[in-house]
C-alpha cells in the first residue's frame, strides 16, 4: 500500500492531486485516494512508489489574509475541532502534553 502525508494531498472538489518532483520542477499530478487519516492518505493510483512527493513550497509566499490587530490572526482556534483534547487550551499534541490555557487574568488588552 502506498501512502503519503495527508498534508501533501490537495483537494479541489472531487479532484485530488499531489505535487511531485519531475525534472527539477514541481508538477501537480492527479491521484486516486483511498483511506484518509489524520497523518497519512492511501494513494491507489496516480503515482508510483519511489516518486518524490513535495510537501511544501518553501519559496512560496505565505498568505496571511486580512489582518485584524485585535485578534492576533488566531481566530477560530477554540479547540472544538475533530480530535480536540480536553486540555485547558483545547487540544493535545501528538508528542504528549497539552497546550496551556491563557494566563490568569487573561491577556493584556482584553
Amino acid at each position: 500500500m502506498l501512502t503519503v502525508p495527508t498534508s501533501a494531498v490537495h483537494r479541489n472538489g472531487n479532484v485530488a492531486t499531489v505535487n511531485v518532483l519531475r525534472d527539477g520542477e514541481s508538477t501537480a499530478v492527479g491521484v486516486e485516494t483511498g483511506a484518509v487519516g489524520a497523518e497519512r492518505t492511501e494513494i491507489r493510483s496516480g503515482i508510483d512508489p519511489g516518486t518524490t512527493v513535495i510537501l511544501a513550497d518553501l519559496a512560496a509566499a505565505i498568505d496571511g489574509g486580512e489582518s485584524d490587530a485585535g485578534s492576533g490572526g488566531l481566530t477560530g482556534l477554540s479547540g472544538s475541532g475533530v480530535g480536540a483534547g480536553a486540555g485547558p487550551g483545547g487540544g493535545s499534541f501528538p508528542g504528549g502534553g497539552s497546550m496551556p490555557g491563557p494566563p490568569s487574568g487573561g491577556f493584556p488588552g482584553q
